[in-house]
């Protein structure tokens, strides 16, 4: 895992899945997953993951949340925010999802 200036890598995550957006919390590595392996290729399956700082221990925090996800930030309110059909070729598709702690 890295620490939050990603200056050094002190324990090994895993995740079968896909991360496309990365947000530190406290001390905690959220991550957003997509395309899950026991779900590959299909929209609603993304994944918010938590990773623990001091064991690198993988929790799922929420699940089939979002399609084709693309980032993750914390914002000052404390809530990870993140897109929701990221990657699409409809007009006026896309939004922004608030992921409330």
């Amino acid at each position: 895992m890295f620490n939050k200036h990603f200056s050094y890598y002190t324990l090994p995550f895993k995740s079968r899945n896909p991360i496309v957006g990365l947000a530190w919390h406290c001390d905690d590595l959220y991550a957003v997953e997509i395309f899950p392996y026991d779900n590959q290729w299909s929209t609603d399956t993304a994944n918010l993951v938590r990773f623990y700082r001091k064991t690198g221990k993988r929790t799922k925090v929420l699940s089939g949340f979002a399609s084709l996800p693309n980032g993750l930030v914390e914002g000052p309110d404390g809530a990870r925010y993140t897109s929701n059909w990221g990657i699409s070729f409809a007009p006026e598709d896309g939004e922004i999802l608030r992921i409330v702690p």
